[in-house]
């Protein structure tokens, strides 16, 4: 959800002749994470155990956790303010491209969440590739995401 959410900000806020090449830097970038996962899991991986992917990634997640514990905390004396967010699902029905949009990006969302999982574990336990091939072999195959998001970006700006 935040992802789309950072992805439909990013448009409202971007000049209309940047837009593409903006949100083709935000998915590169968004991307080059993604694809450092299965590279971690081709470096650390020795044999059929993960111990080293798991504690990699549990040191990785402290920075965020305690950037996110110091960062918000409540300064006495102040009130929080809640405004209620209607989201405008009848404007969202109404609008035929949006709601195309938004649909096909929850159909890829969702295919590409049980891929993640199942893939995996398929090649793994019926195909017999270890873990360290598995790595390599899904960076390489996420190497696209990386080097086509802004060019593309950039090409439905001029073009589109």
């Amino acid at each position: 959800m935040n992802y789309y959410c950072l992805d439909i900000f990013l448009e409202e806020l971007s000049i209309d002749s940047k837009t593409g090449e903006i949100r083709g830097v935000y998915f590169t970038l968004v991307n080059v994470g993604i694809t450092l996962g299965p590279l971690l899991v081709a470096l650390l991986a020795v044999g059929n155990t993960l111990n080293l992917v798991y504690w990699a990634a549990t040191l990785l997640l402290i920075p965020p956790i305690l950037f996110a514990v110091f960062s918000f905390k409540l300064k006495r004396g102040l009130k929080l303010r809640k405004e209620h967010v209607v989201l405008p699902f009848r404007k969202w029905w109404q609008s035929r491209d949006i709601r195309r949009v938004t649909l096909a990006k929850v159909v890829l969302e969702t295919f590409f969440a049980s891929m993640v999982i199942y893939t995996p574990i398929y090649l793994h336990s019926w195909l017999g590739f270890s873990w360290s091939e598995l790595g390599i072999i899904f960076t390489v195959a996420l190497l696209p995401f990386i080097f086509f998001e802004w060019p593309v970006g950039e090409l439905a700006d001029r073009f589109f």
